[in-house]
């Protein structure tokens, strides 16, 4: 039976030893001698696989990282490490297996590193065991801040809506080891603009407010953080957000004048423009398409408003010919767009309303 021992230590502290035996299974029995080898040699098993170190250790170089230890009892025992990181990273004491880091190792960069054992006879170079593989693995530290994955997010959300519509999701990454003491967990907060907007736990911004008014306010810029270590000592990173409110038909058009007169030619043909109605509004083009219509007065059935798609005026166009020789037809909601009178001129007053095209505000 061979026993194989293994002392693990990390920043100067024994973390404990490990014992494992080795032996050969019952021995052959002669009468079978295909099972009869020429020569036997014991296995002598390694007991240990891994190893750990703390990334970005501030103490003086070299950092113990562990030992290597066979129980083969041989004055010329030599300790041997293989593998890529051999001898730049790693090196190992040959006459004790002490291991050592010759580099401050970096957890995000490479996690863990692996490499292989031997013990073999330092004047042959002969293995006296059978190689062994082990990992090194990096033990991480919180020394990363969460990062957002843009830094400045655009965003957009109708105004008028209500609290809580959704407006965006923003990421922040935290290359820390997630497993790790919440190393890499993320926590949000809004720095700029928590008045109008909040932040869940998942980067979710939501409106708090049910009065964002484009025609107030068009855009808003806010500032979210996101911090690691559940904001304890943790570290933080930050992102813009520009929130455009979109546009929804909410304002009635008004009339620029409360009076527009118009000097009716006596030669007028069907369907040719007599004059112009002029109307403010303050939503977008999109949503202030205005339609007119003549509400009340004798000459209801004589003209008609027509909306001009391009500039959203009325256009009042006579539907018959009429029958007098001059005539002044005296628009309700207008000062005098063209103020011309004509001797002898009949006088009318029409009451005209502007609403938007479609709108429940009608």
């Amino acid at each position: 039976m061979q026993v194989l021992m293994l002392l693990l230590a990390s920043a100067g502290t024994c973390l404990g030893l490990l014992v494992a035996t080795a032996a050969d299974t019952s021995p052959a029995r002669p009468d079978s001698p295909s099972l009869l080898p020429t020569h036997r040699r014991q296995k002598r098993d390694w007991i240990w696989n891994q190893m750990h170190i703390d990334e970005e250790k501030n103490t003086s170089l070299p950092h113990y990282v562990g030992k290597i230890k066979s129980s083969v009892n041989h004055k010329n025992t030599k300790y041997v490490l293989r593998g890529d990181s051999v001898g730049k990273v790693f090196r190992v004491r040959e006459d004790t297996g002490d291991v050592y880091a010759f580099e401050r190792l970096d957890r995000e960069k490479i996690p863990e590193y692996h490499l292989t054992a031997l013990v073999v006879d330092k004047n042959t170079n002969k293995n006296l065991e059978s190689p062994s593989s082990f990992t090194i693995k990096v033990h991480d530290v919180n020394d990363n801040w969460p990062v957002f994955t843009h830094r400045l997010f655009n965003a957009s959300v109708p105004e008028m809506s209500a609290v809580g519509t959704s407006v965006i999701r923003v990421t922040a990454v935290d290359a820390d080891d997630p497993t790790v003491a919440d190393h890499a967990s993320v926590m949000y907060q809004i720095l700029k603009g928590e008045e109008y907007f909040a932040i869940d736990g998942s980067g979710l911004i939501f409106t708090t407010t049910k009065t964002l008014d484009r025609e107030v306010q068009a855009k808003y810029e806010i500032v979210v953080e996101a911090r690691d270590a559940q904001g304890l000592r943790g570290e933080s990173g930050t992102a813009t957000v520009l929130i455009t409110l979109q546009d929804i038909n909410d304002n009635f058009p008004i009339f620029t004048q409360p009076k527009y007169t118009f000097a009716v030619p006596e030669d007028i043909r069907v369907g040719s423009s007599l004059g112009s109605l002029f109307v403010e509004d303050p939503d977008e083009p999109q949503n202030r398409m205005t339609k007119y219509s003549i509400v009340q007065g004798e000459y209801r059935d004589t003209f008609t408003i027509e909306t001009d798609p391009n500039h959203n005026e009325g256009i009042i166009k006579p539907m018959k010919v009429c029958r007098h020789a001059a005539m002044t037809s005296d628009v309700g909601f207008g000062a005098p767009r063209i103020p011309r009178t004509h001797p002898g001129a009949t006088t009318r007053s029409e009451a005209i309303k502007g609403v938007h095209s479609g709108s429940a505000q009608s």
